[in-house]
C-alpha cells in the first residue's frame, strides 16, 4: 500500500528537492509532477509507485547523511573532551 498521493509535495519539500529533480529521477515530466502535487491529476498506481520509491530512496539517503553528521559531531566532542583532559594532566605534571 502506498502513502497518500497528497503527501508527495510534503515529502519532497521535507527532503529538499525540486519538482524537476523528482521528475528526472522518476522519468515523469515536471508538469505531471506539478499536476499531481496540486491535485489536478491522479497518477496511475505505477506512476505513484515510482514517485514514492524515489522519495523513499532520497529520504533514506537524507537520514543516513544526517546520522553520519550526528555521529561525526559526537565523535569530535568526545575527542575534544579527551584532549582537554589530557592537556590538564600534562599541566599537572
Amino acid at each position: 500500500m502506498l502513502p497518500r498521493i497528497d503527501s508527495i509535495k510534503q515529502i519532497r519539500q521535507k527532503i529538499g528537492i525540486t519538482q524537476k529533480k523528482l521528475a528526472t529521477m522518476t522519468g515523469i515530466s515536471t508538469s505531471m509532477i506539478n499536476q499531481i502535487e496540486s491535485g489536478r491529476s491522479q497518477p496511475s498506481y505505477e506512476t505513484a509507485k515510482k514517485i514514492f520509491e524515489s522519495l523513499a530512496k532520497l529520504e533514506g539517503e537524507s537520514s543516513s547523511h544526517t546520522a553520519q553528521i550526528r555521529f561525526t559531531m559526537q565523535s569530535r566532542k568526545c575527542i575534544n573532551h579527551q584532549l582537554v583532559k589530557f592537556q590538564f594532566l600534562i599541566t599537572q605534571m
